[in-house]
């Protein structure tokens, strides 16, 4: 199963960019040299490895409730 990994950088407000992986531990690896990088600077709020079923569920839940915002 593919894995994506997503970071959530708290100077855009909570925007979330996802990127692809090869493997679980290949994003894991990733998430850690980029926690690292960013001990100082503090720009995320999270960085994760979940499998991409789960971001592609979670993402269409998410597009779901702003357009319920939106209309209301």
């Amino acid at each position: 199963m593919s894995y994506v990994w997503f970071l959530v950088i708290i100077l855009n407000e909570g925007s979330v960019h996802a990127f692809p992986s090869d493997s679980e531990a290949e994003c894991m690896q990733a998430s850690q040299i980029f926690h690292d990088a960013d001990t100082n600077a503090y720009l995320t709020k999270s960085v994760s490895c979940i499998p991409s079923s789960e971001y592609l569920i979670t993402a269409e839940n998410k597009d779901k409730t702003v357009k319920q915002e939106f209309f209301y």
